[in-house]
This record gives structure tokens, sequence and C-alpha cells, in this order.
């Protein structure tokens, strides 16, 4: 997505220099949606230019807490309190009460790792159906390998750790009492609330939606990770047509296989059929076997 233009946003690690870079107009649009009028007098009366970049930043958390809220992320209960219930946030989430979508920073790329209908703003839906924008785009994974990587993210020794999200301590608690592997994903499997599956149950719709282009990780692998350059470029080629983006697909694509990512392990697909036991496998299909038949997936 950087590569195509796009600067990154939402549930995904990023630096500042991934985020989009915003010109006078964008900056001050940004800003007028965290603070108030009179805040915004002084600072333009003050004229300090690292003072306004500083609240620029700022403002741009507010603004990107505010609306993963509206684009159903359940922010209490995924992240530390007072991080998305911050005052500022809370005023954000008032100010920009009737701003659409198209107020957020242009030729930004958001990360949700799932869209709840049931939490979702219906003002958003209402504009996306209308519009056409933002365009969405839906990646997804064998469920099978989903859990697998899942279940070893939270029960290695990694040195970076699992990250912020409250309840990946817990789960990593939980798996780290049980004996080994094989326990491990059977009760992965029948948690209902286990991360990973929960969100793609909970944003299933996006698979079945013919305005959302769909993309799978075992086409974006490429050789790199059990796949071929034919699908990994032919997938690369679809997204930037749907998003209407310029680039050399095969070029594009030679930056996809990421060792420095937070969550990277080995990045190969089919990997649950030599970590699944019998058991696992009939278990998971019990429980989840529909998500395969519509994400495409063959049962074994």
């Amino acid at each position: 997505m950087r590569a195509l233009g796009y600067g990154i946003q939402g549930e995904v690690k990023t630096s500042p220099g991934e985020r989009t870079t915003l010109d006078e107009d964008a900056a001050w649009n940004l800003v007028s949606q965290a603070c108030t009028h009179e805040e915004l007098l002084q600072m333009r009366v003050a004229d300090d230019p690292e003072r306004f970049t500083r609240l620029v930043d700022v403002a741009r958390t507010a603004v990107m807490w505010a609306w993963l809220r509206r684009l159903g992320v359940p922010l209490s209960s995924r992240y530390p309190h007072e991080t998305m219930l911050s005052e500022l946030v809370q005023k954000t989430l008032w100010r920009t009460a009737t701003h659409t979508f198209s107020d957020t920073p242009p030729n930004t790329c958001w990360f949700v790792h799932e869209m709840n209908l049931s939490q979702v703003y219906g003002t958003f839906l209402k504009e996306w159906r209308t519009s056409g924008e933002p365009r969405i785009l839906f990646l997804h994974r064998d469920p099978r390998d989903s859990l697998l990587s899942m279940v070893r993210f939270l029960t290695d020794a990694r040195p970076q750790g699992i990250g912020k999200l409250v309840r990946f301590g817990l789960y990593s608690d939980i798996l780290r009492a049980l004996p080994g592997l094989e326990e491990q994903i059977a009760y992965a499997v029948e948690d209902e609330w286990f991360p990973g599956l929960a969100e793609l149950r909970n944003s299933r719709w996006l698979a079945a939606h013919p305005a959302v282009c769909r993309v799978s990780f075992e086409e974006l692998v490429g050789p790199d990770g059990g796949g071929s350059s034919e699908l990994q470029e032919a997938a690369v080629e679809r997204v930037a047509e749907f998003l209407g983006a310029e680039g050399d697909p095969a070029t594009l694509a030679k930056s996809l296989f990421n060792r420095a990512a937070f969550t990277f392990r080995d990045g190969r697909s089919g990997a649950w059929r030599a970590a699944f036991s019998e058991d696992n496998a009939r278990a998971f299909e019990r429980r989840h076997g529909h998500l395969l038949d519509l994400l495409g997936y063959e049962r074994r």
C-alpha cells in the first residue's frame, strides 16, 4: 500500500514516516476536528510551526481513534482504557459527529482487524454504498493457518513481546498453561472469542459483498511463502486496478514478503497440515467449516 502511494493508519504498527503527508489545508482540516474554535484561533495568532506540527500529530491520533470506533473496532475491550477513552478522543467524536469518512486524511490506507456490522456507524455504510468510497479490500487467509499462526505468536518467546492488545496477554496465559501444541490448537478451535477467528466471523459479510475486493494471503505471499509469482503478480494487479493506482505488479510484488514485520514467523501457507492432529482438523471443520466454504478453502 505504501508503494501504491498510501500512508498507513489504524490497527497496525507504523512509524511516523509511513503516515500520509498532509498539505497545509489538510493539516488545518485535521486539527479543526480535534480542537475548539478558540484553540485554532490561538494557534493561528501564535504562528508557531513546531507547536502546530505537534498539534497535527495529536489531532491525527485523536481522529484515528474516533473513526476506528465508528468502523466497529471494539476499542474498549481491545486496548488500554486510557488510550481510546481520553478526553480529547471523546471531544473529537462529538466534534465530528456530522462528518463523513471523506473528512479524514486523504491517501490513507486504514487497517482494521474486523468490521462488525452491529457496531459500524450507519452513516459510514450509507456514505460507502452511495459514493463507493472508501474502497474496501478484504484480506483473508486459510483460517486454519491463521489460527495456528496466532497460537504460535501467543506462545513464542519473542524479544518484542506480543503487543499492547489486552486480550493477547490473557490468551497467552491460557495457552502457555496447556501441555502442548495439540491441546493449544484444540482450545483455540473451541473458544469462540479466540483472536483471529472472532474477527473473521464478524467480518464475513465483506467476503460476500460485490463492492469489496477480496485478496488472499495465499495469492500475495508468492514463492517465498509457498505460492507462485504468477498468482502474486495477478493479485497485485487486481488490487491496483481496484484502487485506481499505478504501479508495475512485478516490482510491487517483490516488496510483499517482509521478514521484518512484527508478527512474522515463517510466512508460509498450508502449515496447518503438519501441525493439526486428526482430532484438531475434525474439530475445526465441525466448528468453522462454513468459513472455509465461504472463503473458498478446501476441507480435508
